[in-house]
Order: structure tokens, then sequence, then C-alpha cells
């Protein structure tokens, strides 16, 4: 409407699917607002692969109208801590001493927490006795998954933290000792790649937008098997090399993905389309 022309990044299509349960009026809306920015942008960014095949297939985007640009991750990711501060973060936040499981995210239906912590209080998970730690969880969702575990268990094995600074979440990246994502859907996966660049080990469901991110830099696991998702995990956590062989793979991986070459990337996609717009 302004006669300038519009490039638009639509990271995913989750609220469209069954597994996020969106309220079908919320559903209907999302698609409406997304396929008419889609319609009027001369450009739609998609930040994978597996993200443009969902856009154009959810929303009929036309394939040549998207293009791909990957996210990056922080330079400051890849910065060892500072050890003083690493162990002020890790009281102040009461992080486990002896290492733990950790997701980081939101707590919305598509990031399947059900799976996992059906996975951490089963065999072989169970009898490893790691601690749990989730980051990034409100107050309401935090009382809510503490009330659903043994009073001891709650107390003693589970952290809750709401989101956090860049360093803290460095800090809790790098004690971990394993990073798990058992999302039933991603656009992308940024979170596989800030654990990668923090030297801990990560475990995700099979899904495209995570094979496509981390490739052979992470173990997969079925998102809807807890069976699975343990043994997964525990395979890691039992195993010496093979934690240090996906420590290893995931620095080689992360350092694919810098920021540097994805704002490179999205100012030539604004210079071709006001290109484009001045020879018309």
């Amino acid at each position: 409407r302004l006669g300038v022309p519009v490039i638009v990044t639509l990271h995913d299509t989750i609220l469209l699917k069954k597994r996020a349960r969106t309220p079908l009026w919320k559903r209907w809306a999302a698609r409406s607002l997304m396929r008419d920015t889609a319609r009027r942008a001369a450009l739609v960014l998609a930040v994978s692969r597996s993200a443009a095949a969902d856009l154009e297939t959810d929303l009929g985007i036309p394939r040549a109208k998207l293009r791909v640009i990957p996210n990056g991750v922080p330079e400051a990711f890849l910065r060892d801590p500072d050890p003083d501060r690493v162990r002020q973060w890790r009281i102040r936040l009461g992080l486990p001493e002896k290492g733990y499981l950790l997701f980081v995210g939101n707590v919305k239906p598509h990031k399947n927490l059900e799976s996992l912590f059906a996975a951490w209080t089963r065999e072989p998970l169970r009898a490893l006795r790691l601690p749990l730690v989730l980051a990034g969880v409100p107050e309401a969702a935090a009382r809510r998954f503490r009330r659903r575990f043994p009073r001891e268990t709650a107390e003693r094995r589970l952290r809750i933290l709401p989101r956090l600074s860049a360093e803290a979440l460095q800090v809790v990246y790098r004690l971990a000792t394993v990073s798990v994502h058992p999302s039933w859907a991603e656009g992308f996966g940024l979170t596989l790649l800030e654990a990668m660049a923090c030297r801990t080990p990560v475990a995700c469901s099979r899904i495209p937008a995570h094979e496509e991110v981390a490739a052979g830099a992470a173990v997969y696991f079925d998102p809807g098997d807890p069976v699975d998702i343990g043994r997964t995990i525990a395979e890691i956590v039992q195993r010496p090399s093979v934690s240090e062989s996906m420590i290893r793979r995931g620095l080689e991986r992360v350092h694919m993905f810098p920021w540097e070459t994805a704002a490179t990337a999205v100012m030539q996609a604004y210079r071709e389309v006001l290109d484009a717009a001045d020879e018309r």
C-alpha cells in the first residue's frame, strides 16, 4: 500500500500443526495473516529448507518467492566464560554441581516436555539420577511442573529457571551434561547450535529442522517414545567417548552458522528486491 517492496521472514508454520494444539480460531487467523503477508511480499525469507517446505505446503507460497537464509550463533557463545563468573552464576541459579540434563525453550505443546518428563522418570535415566534443569519457563508453568513430581524429586532433582540473560544462559549450557531437545516441530533449532557452541552434547528429536541444522553433530531419538529418549541420553552420559566425539563434531558444525553470513545474505536479498523495483 505504501508503494515500496516488502521482504518478510516467516520462521515456521508451527501454529498450524496439530501438535501445537492451537485453537481453531487462532489457527485460522494465523493462516490468514501469514498468507496475506506472504502475498504482499516481494520475497519471503525462511530460516531453513524444512521451514521453506512447510511454508510452501501449508500456505501455498510459491517456491520461487522463498529464499532460505539460516540463523546464526552469537560469537559470545563460542568464547570461554570467566571461571569466576561461572561459579557465581552456578551458585546464584542453584545449578547442580555434578552435571544435569538441560532443556532450554518455551513450554508450548510442540516442545514436547511431556515425553521428556516421561523419559526422565523411567529407566534407564531414573537409575542415573541426573537432575533436570529447565530454562526459560514462566512461573505459572514452573508451579505446574513441580506439582506433577513427588516432593523430594521436585525439590532435589528438578531446577526450573525463568528466561535468562545471555551470560547466564551460556553458563547453564556449559555446565550441562546433555542438552535435550524433544520438539515435535521446529522451524530451525537455534538452541541446538547454542548448546554445541558451549561444548555441550546434543540429543534431539528426529525431525527435519533438527536433522538439517545438527546433521551428524547430534544424536537423535523418536520424540514419541520416552524409552528411546532415555536410551539415547543414557548412551551419551555413560560413554565418555560418545560425549567427547559429539562435543568435537558440535564445534565443527556450529562454525558453519556465523551471524555474519546470515546478515550478508539478508542484505543481498534487500539489494536484489530494491534493484528490481528500481527497474520497474
